[in-house]
This record gives structure tokens, sequence and C-alpha cells, in this order.
């Protein structure tokens, strides 16, 4: 693919995984290909990495006013994005659609039991703020994140939240430093809530007490750690947390519901806490995991 020329080709996806030997000659071939594809409109590249395998995903090498892209890319969906990468500084005047994230699930490949081969080096807290800060999208309405909070994780919620004003779907996954570390969930909720044009919030900020990282790799509880009070207890007060972030967020009008992801069950889903609704307030769950 990379010695033809591509310059009707509108949608590509790449997915599979990394050799176990990822040398530098296949990342200049990846970019060498992109250069070939001048009208491109869609682009992901989830691709997974060995354990042992440290590099990430960079789309350009060279001056980004050089890319083809500037004024055909809709959607970016990028696996592992490299912080340094000059894609993020073109300018994407029609750019609606991003997601900087994992593949697999973050939380799939860190789980105690998980003896998978993959690894999954997350962009932390301060390098997803450089890009961001970087990237020119002011018609971006949807943004995926999959980081790790360090010191920056308060700039980046503001920045996510006061510059691209046009967002109408977030989706962040938001991992601790720590395993002793608590998440203040009101605050992040009222950060977020100064967003002007957010319809709909999904979030899975790995609470202290998630008994999610529990499922081994089968999908399934194992037999030490199998306690399904503690399950349903956890339903009940991931219900009660999401309530609580949906009354957070307040000031922010236009929101029409936020969920939380709820990694117990077999398949993870999404807790959807919604405004407006008549009666009793009860979520709903959606086992979608797709774009919005």
């Amino acid at each position: 693919m990379a010695t033809v020329d591509w310059p009707a080709l509108q949608d590509l996806f790449l997915g599979g995984s990394f050799p176990n030997k990822t040398s530098d000659w296949l990342a200049k071939r990846l970019r060498h290909m992109l250069r070939r594809m001048p009208h491109l409109r869609h682009l992901v590249i989830v691709a997974a990495l060995p354990r042992h395998v440290r590099v990430r995903c960079c789309l350009l090498s060279r001056d980004p006013s050089s890319s083809p892209w500037q004024h055909s890319l809709r959607s970016l969906v990028v696996a592992y994005p490299d912080h340094r990468d000059p894609v993020f500084s073109i300018p994407f005047s029609d750019l609606t659609y991003l997601s900087l994230r994992d593949w697999p699930r973050h939380y799939k490949t860190i789980a105690p039991n998980q003896r998978g081969p993959w690894g999954s080096p997350i962009l932390s807290a301060t390098r997803a703020l450089s890009i961001l800060r970087r990237l020119h999208a002011p018609g971006l309405t949807t943004l995926e994140l999959v980081y790790r909070a360090d010191e920056a994780d308060d700039e980046l919620l503001v920045l996510i939240a006061q510059t691209f004003t046009k967002l109408r779907h977030i989706e962040l996954h938001r991992y601790r430093r720590s395993r002793d570390e608590s998440v203040d969930h009101h605050h992040i909720a009222r950060t977020l809530s100064a967003a002007p044009s957010l319809l709909r919030l999904r979030l899975h900020l790995d609470f202290k007490d998630d008994p999610g990282e529990y499922i081994d790799r089968f999908g399934t509880v194992s037999e030490d750690e199998l306690d399904c009070d503690r399950y349903e207890q956890w339903r009940s007060q991931l219900a009660n947390l999401g309530w609580d972030i949906l009354d957070a967020m307040n000031p922010c009008l236009s929101l029409k519901g936020v969920a939380l992801l709820d990694r117990v069950r077999q398949k993870a889903s999404w807790l959807w806490l919604l405004r407006g609704q008549k009666g009793p307030r009860e979520p709903v769950r959606d086992f979608s995991e797709g774009n919005w």
C-alpha cells in the first residue's frame, strides 16, 4: 500500500497489532503510505502493542503544513498516540470527531487476573494536554480521551470544557495515579459543566471502590473474588455517583445525560442517568461501546 497512490480513498481502518520487534522502518512506511492519501476523510488506527514494545503511533514526521489532510479529514481515531506527533499541529478546518484511546481497553489489560500479551501505554494528563493545546479544530463535536491523571489534570479538564466550544459528546476514561487515590467526581463534573454545547457525557473515572478490576481475561469473576453482594452494592453505588455527577452539572443547561462505565458484567456497559425523567429516577443500561 505504501508504493501506490490513493487519490480517491476517503476511509481507512488499520487494526490488528504491532509486531513484537517494532522498527523505524514500519513507522516510516506508515507515514509514507498516508502521504499518498490526499483526500482522507476518516482515519482509524487501532493496533495493540505487545507488552515489551513502547512505541507510539506517529502519523507525521515533518512540517505539518505539508499534510494533504488539512481540509479533508473529518474524523481521527488513534490508539496510543505520540504527543509529539506533528499531525496535532495541523489546522483541521473540518475535523468533528477525535479519539485518542487505548486498544484493547486499558482496564482489561491491567486487571490482576489478566495474563494477555498486550501492554497499554496510555497518555498522561500532561501529554494529553500538550496534544489538545496544539490542536486547532474549531468544529470538533465529539471527543474521546483515555489518560492517566497527574498534576495537569485540572488544566486538561478546563481546556476540554472551555476551548472546544462546539463539543456535544465527551467520553473520558480517566485513570487514577495510584490505587490509593480517591476520585473527586464533584470537582470533575463542575469543571466539565462549563462546556457550553455538551449534550452527552460518558465517564470512566476508575473509582477506588470499583470491583470490576477483578474480572478475569475470560470475562468472568474468579472464584476467590466472587462476592455477589459486593457487586450488587457497587451497581447501586455507581448509580448514586451518576446522579451526583448529573446534579453537579446543573450549570450545563444543554446536557441531556451522563453515563458511567460499569465493568462488573461479563460485557462492560454504560449506565445512563438522564435528565427530565418522569417518575422515579432509574438508570438506563447501554451495552454499546461503539461511536456516538
